[in-house]
């Protein structure tokens, strides 16, 4: 086997450093692509949980308003409710005063 000359020897470790580099570049470069990937699908789960959260959030807020409206109805009601029941002990004390004042009891009536 014949010894390689300097020049050989350096052409072949240049060859062999060549070789390591575009292996190193391809190796980096599926390392990249791969990131992408991961990225990509990191990006697509976050927008996803994202949505799912802000629709939750606004569910809750629906039905948060919904009570709240429904509490306030129920208050308007038993507050209309309460002034009817006023209402009609009034028109009955009117009525009766009324009454009295027609039927000649108006001093009576001022008692009532």
């Amino acid at each position: 086997m014949s010894e390689l000359t300097p020049l050989e020897q350096i052409r072949r470790a240049e060859d062999e450093a060549a070789r390591r580099i575009a292996a190193a570049r391809r190796a980096a470069e599926a390392i990249r692509r791969e990131a992408l990937v991961q990225a990509t699908d990191l990006k697509r789960q976050a927008d996803e949980a994202g949505r799912c959260e802000g629709e939750a959030q606004r569910q809750e807020i629906i039905r948060s308003a919904q009570e709240r409206a429904r509490a306030l109805v129920a208050e308007a009601h038993r507050r209309a409710e309460a002034l009817r029941h006023q209402g009609e002990i009034h028109m009955d004390m009117g009525v009766r005063h009324a009454v009295a004042v027609v039927m000649g009891q108006g001093e009576q009536a001022e008692d009532v």
